[in-house]
């Protein structure tokens, strides 16, 4: 943390980095991080000769409609402009925009900017004299666009590193597509999204938004580390005093990633019932159909996993990662003499392997059988 406080503008994502690295093994961090090796990807501020390639790139992932903002940006706030490139090529392959606007800057232009000096405007007073409001813009890269990657590796460091580093922040935004992903991380993250998307250039994008001024972006660190350290997320809410049962839940409908988000999340909480209780998929028709609990379904899918090509390993992975438990995802691979790039394949593998299959079960309602 002092070396993130001290850090120069070349050496700041890399301390981030290394402060992240400390908490790799956990379900959320792990899901949401590349860990690639360093220099793999470099960081630049953005210089007008670029503009060619970042206009290109917005194009290509958000859409030909979509530049209206991206331009009205980068003329009005160049310098919080940051551009990706592999090592050893000299033209960039990404870029990115955290955002310091003045009040109500961008909201004629952008109705992203728009919506976000909404929520401000409507959610306390105006902003007191040396305070403001950052939106994290754009995270552009078309090859694997807002997926984990060593450039969204970089993006999201810089997002840890400038909340980090801000002594006057208000507010803070952040932009991702509404696809679900990023979903279950955000919550994680106690970025809550607003309650509609936006849509730009045909696209729905949805906004996390966190109001700092009760708490600085260092105290909210030291409770995310805790809250990891411990393996445990907080109340969930008020548990029930009369003794009564609680009511039967209405199922809840998903779309696919919003679906596969929650499966996700419910494998890494699987030995946490209250976060498994929390979770969507304990109210959707997946459950309530069948008779069974999150706990088990979830139980039967990875027991599932023997059967298919490869089973035997991605069986293994996960029966360690999600019923078991390791301290670390490392230790989990050591534990099954494999290498960690060996086990994070069949991890992955199986975790998509579960999200089908359940997937399949709920848009059909054919029967599960008992784990």
């Amino acid at each position: 943390m002092e070396r993130i406080g001290s850090a120069s503008p070349g050496r700041l994502l890399q301390d981030v980095g290394s402060l992240q690295f400390l908490y790799r093994g956990a379900g959320h961090m792990a899901q949401s991080h590349a860990w690639y090796t360093p220099g793999l990807v470099e960081d630049h501020p953005y210089d007008s000769s670029d503009e060619a390639d970042v206009l290109a790139f917005a194009e290509h992932a958000e859409g030909p409609d979509a530049l209206g903002p991206v331009r009205y940006w980068l003329r009005n706030r160049p310098q919080d402009f940051h551009v990706q490139r592999l090592r050893g090529a000299p033209a960039a392959a990404a870029f990115s925009a955290w955002l310091r606007p003045d009040p109500f800057q961008g909201r004629e232009d952008d109705p992203v900017a728009a919506a976000a000096w909404e929520h401000v405007s409507a959610h306390g007073p105006p902003l007191a004299p040396g305070r403001h409001m950052v939106l994290d813009r754009f995270h552009v890269y078309p090859r694997h666009y807002q997926r984990p990657s060593p450039v969204m590796d970089l993006m999201l460091w810089r997002m840890l590193g400038e909340l980090l580093r801000d002594s006057g922040l208000a507010w803070s935004f952040i932009v991702l597509r509404d696809d679900g992903f990023w979903n279950a991380h955000m919550t994680f993250c106690d970025m809550a999204p607003l309650d509609r998307p936006v849509t730009v250039g045909g696209h729905p994008y949805r906004i996390f938004a966190h109001d700092w001024r009760g708490v600085a972006p260092r105290d909210w660190l030291a409770e995310k580390q805790r809250t990891l350290l411990t393996g445990t997320d907080g109340d969930f809410g008020p548990a029930a005093t009369d003794g009564s049962p609680a009511p039967a839940p209405s199922p809840t409908v998903m779309t696919r990633p919003e679906f596969a988000a929650a499966v996700r999340s419910a494998l890494r909480d699987l030995r946490r019932p209250r976060a498994l209780e929390a979770n969507p998929l304990s109210r959707s028709r997946l459950v309530t159909d069948h008779g069974m609990t999150l706990r088990e379904v979830l139980s039967n899918a990875v027991a599932g996993l023997v059967t298919g090509r490869g089973g035997d390993k991605a069986h293994q992975v996960a029966t360690l990662a999600f019923l078991e438990g390791a301290p670390t995802q490392e230790a989990a691979a050591r534990r099954l003499n494999m290498p960690y790039s060996t086990y994070r394949r069949h991890l992955t593998t199986a975790t998509s392997r579960i999200e089908e299959r359940l997937w399949r079960h709920e848009r059909t309602g054919l029967p599960l059988s008992a784990p």
